[in-house]
């Protein structure tokens, strides 16, 4: 239980950065 926990509190972050990542990505193809 306590992975979930760790998930559910570093889960916005990663959600950030993968946001971040993506918006990269795709000004870089187009």
């Amino acid at each position: 239980m306590s992975d979930l926990n760790q998930f559910r509190s570093k889960g916005p972050e990663l959600l950030v950065e993968l946001a971040q990542h993506t918006s990269e990505t795709v000004r870089g193809d187009y």
